[in-house]
């Protein structure tokens, strides 16, 4: 897809302007040199059709929303923005490892779980081990990779220097784009 896009500008679709997806379609195209048109959609699953139809050339966005459409045949997985590859699919390689500067970029999606500043630490420590207990149980790690998804534990202070990474990279990427959230 790069080497086709080295001659020729591609379109990609996303759930919108702004979204993680988006900001990870233009730095991939800042890090590779390539030039891609972003198609925006309201949503995911409204980007489905003109891709699967070929009226838009690929898709960045969510494993979760496409792992079906990948898994019937639908879409081909290239690539993922994933630190390692996917235990279902384990003949996809990385993004990083077509393009090892993405690497130094936190690209995907994260969800986290907060509470008010003024929860005692003891509580959030409690709050913190509960989860980590809850990660590591097979029942969890089935039903969780069954939706196409992959967690893993961080430590509240992980978690600190991980969001000021995001804002601080994704930020960046935004301004270095033009991209404008109204």
């Amino acid at each position: 897809m790069i080497a086709l896009a080295r001659t020729r500008e591609l379109t990609f679709a996303t759930a919108g302007p702004g979204s993680v997806a988006h900001m990870s379609g233009e730095l991939l195209a800042r890090e590779t040199g390539i030039r891609l048109e972003h198609v925006p959609y309201p949503g995911d699953a409204a980007a489905f059709p003109d891709v699967v139809s070929g009226r838009v050339n690929f898709r960045v966005g969510s494993w979760s929303d496409d792992r079906q459409h990948v898994q019937s045949g639908a879409l081909k997985l290239l690539a993922v923005f994933y630190p390692h590859r996917l235990p279902d699919f384990p003949n996809t390689p990385t993004v990083t490892e077509s393009v090892p500067s993405m690497g130094n970029y936190p690209a995907g999606v994260f969800n986290s779980i907060v509470v008010p500043a003024r929860v005692p630490e003891e509580l959030v420590a409690q709050i913190s081990d509960g989860l980590r207990r809850a990660l590591a149980s097979d029942g969890f790690k089935q039903r969780i990779s069954a939706l196409g998804l992959y967690p893993r534990y961080t430590t509240v202070e992980e978690t600190a220097v991980f969001l000021r990474n995001q804002v601080t990279t994704w930020s960046e990427i935004a301004r270095s784009a033009g991209i404008l959230i109204q």
